[in-house]
């Protein structure tokens, strides 16, 4: 079951990658990218090299087939399981593949993919730099945990005492880890789980969760984020259903006396 809530499977990577391996005549960075995606198992994990190039591409690609011919910001694409299934039925003659700001030239789907792939890789390299080995995912596609009353304030020392991150995730959008981003805004995490629990009925003794942050709301208590980190890796603690399991592994104990 933890496998299975970290399954990072882009199910965009069986549908398009063979199309990207046929691409010929390309630059020597770009054929880097491309070797890279011939090793790729479709996993988009936060170390991994081949899913930033896939997602930089996916990005580009979505944008360069639709925003020419979307008449308002707002319906332009922002990614996601309709526009997945979008690009899926969208055959070679399909007329959105023409980029309308080109009046004098109907481009085809196979230059909307090369020039999609172009800009992916040269993102990549203005994020990370020339070198393939230091791309990864995880560094696009952060999570930044802001504090709901003061972590959007605006002054940076009150933001930097409250926020926490940004934290490497892997995952995606319509991806059963389910760490959303944006085609418009970029590659952050804007929605994601907020917790993670597998629930044995056999003995609940065996249960296992994790949330985002912490127990604590205190800025400066340990408790505060560490269970940040945990959360991007797919890690879990111990449920404590029992009295003698809660009282054990107290890490303290209030007492009150009446007055």
């Amino acid at each position: 079951m933890q496998s299975m809530q970290g399954d990072s499977f882009d199910a965009n990577g069986p549908a398009f990658v063979p199309l990207l391996l046929d691409l010929d005549e390309l630059a020597a960075n770009e054929i880097e990218a491309q070797n890279l995606l011939k090793k790729w198992d479709d996993q988009n994990r936060a170390d991994s090299a081949a899913a930033a190039v896939f997602n930089a591409f996916w990005r580009h690609f979505l944008q360069n087939t639709f925003n020419d011919d979307m008449p308002e910001e707002r319906y332009l694409p922002d990614g996601g399981s309709r526009w997945n299934e979008i690009m899926r039925r969208l055959d070679e003659s399909s007329t959105w593949w023409d980029d309308k700001t080109t009046t004098d030239v109907t481009e085809t789907r196979v230059e909307i993919i090369r020039k999609s792939f172009e800009q992916g890789v040269a993102e990549l390299e203005d994020i990370f730099g020339k070198d393939p080995a230091k791309w990864n995912w995880g560094e696009m596609h952060t999570s930044m945990f802001r504090n709901g009353t003061l972590g959007e304030s605006g002054v940076p020392p009150i933001e930097a005492l409250f926020n926490r991150g940004p934290f490497p995730t892997s995952g995606g959008d319509s991806i059963v880890n389910a760490t959303g981003w944006s085609v418009r805004d970029g590659y952050e995490t804007n929605w994601l789980p907020s917790m993670r629990m597998i629930v044995d009925l056999g003995n609940l003794s065996n249960s296992v969760t994790v949330h985002t942050t912490g127990q604590s709301g205190h800025a400066y208590h340990p408790h505060y984020d560490d269970m940040a980190a945990m959360w991007a890796k797919i890690e879990y603690y111990s449920m404590l259903w029992d009295q003698q399991a809660v009282t054990s592994q107290a890490e303290g104990h209030l007492v009150l006396y009446p007055k």
